[in-house]
Parts: C-alpha cells; sequence; structure tokens
C-alpha cells in the first residue's frame, strides 16, 4: 500500500468512528428517555388522572343541569312561528292562545273589555284585577282596546 491509499483508509476510519460514536451518543439519549417513560408509565395508577376526573365531573354537572331546565319559549318569540316575519291575510283577527279582545268600553266608571277564549263563542265581560285563562288581568286601556294580562309571571299585552 502506498501512502494514497494509506491516508484514505485513515480517512474512512476516522469518519467511521465519528458516526458510531454519534449514533452511539443519540441511542443512549434516546434509551434514557424510554426509561424514564417506563417509570413514570409503572408509577401511573389507572384513575387517578385529576384533568379526566376533573372534566367527568363538569360534564356530570352540565348533564344534570340540562335534566333539570326547562325551555319555554313565549308565544310572540317563536321562532317556528312564520307570522313574525310574515303576517298571512286578515290573521290577527284570530287572536293569540290566551284570548281575543272584542270590544272595550266604561261601565260604572270602570273600564272593561269583552273577551273570547279560544274555541268558544260566548263572550265575557273582564275588568282589572279578574282572573281568567289562568293568568291576571293587571290593566285596561280601553282607548287603543288593549289588555295587560300576566300568566305565570309573564306579562302580555293583548289588543284588538
Amino acid at each position: 500500500m502506498n501512502k494514497r491509499e494509506n491516508l484514505l483508509w485513515q480517512i474512512v476510519l476516522i469518519v467511521g468512528l465519528v458516526a458510531i460514536l454519534y449514533n452511539g451518543y443519540k441511542l443512549y439519549n434516546m434509551n434514557n428517555n424510554v426509561i424514564k417513560l417506563w417509570e413514570n408509565f409503572e408509577k401511573e395508577e389507572i384513575g387517578t388522572d385529576k384533568k379526566l376526573t376533573d372534566m367527568v365531573e363538569r360534564l356530570e354537572i352540565s348533564l344534570e343541569e340540562r335534566l333539570n331546565s326547562t325551555f319555554e319559549i313565549e308565544p310572540d318569540k317563536n321562532p317556528s312561528n312564520l307570522e313574525t316575519v310574515y303576517k298571512f291575510g286578515d290573521r290577527e283577527s284570530i287572536g293569540n292562545r290566551h284570548f281575543k279582545v272584542e270590544i272595550c268600553g266604561k261601565s260604572k266608571g270602570k273600564d272593561y273589555c269583552k273577551i273570547t277564549l279560544p274555541n268558544e263563542d260566548k263572550m265575557f265581560k273582564v275588568f282589572k284585577g279578574d282572573i281568567i285563562a289562568d293568568g291576571v288581568i293587571k290593566s285596561i286601556d280601553r282607548k287603543k282596546s288593549k289588555v295587560v294580562f300576566v300568566k305565570n309571571g309573564k306579562t302580555f299585552e293583548i289588543g284588538k
């Protein structure tokens, strides 16, 4: 072997040793990481993850609140009622689901309105404070033919 071939083999040998040392160092660090992860895995107890138990508790509370809640839509704000967007002909004369105001006037110094209940033909004369359709008449405006009606804590203004 001449000097040129000898130098070439020395360079190949040095590069090979450097590569082996570099890869050995990387494998050593990877092995340390694997050992740490394995030790953490063996220390973990099943079902004691704090984040998971907190999340499950929040979901159970949320589910309980949803089961105990009631969902009510006011008749005038019902999104499925197309009459909130478009009036269909003479539908206002039908009234609402509580009663329909027919006429208002004054009798013996007191304002009154004559109303009809749904599915009935008979007219009733109501004054302020009367109880009808499971609610109370709070006020009557005979000039505008409007009645303020409170049922289940909700106030409705019903007019002719």
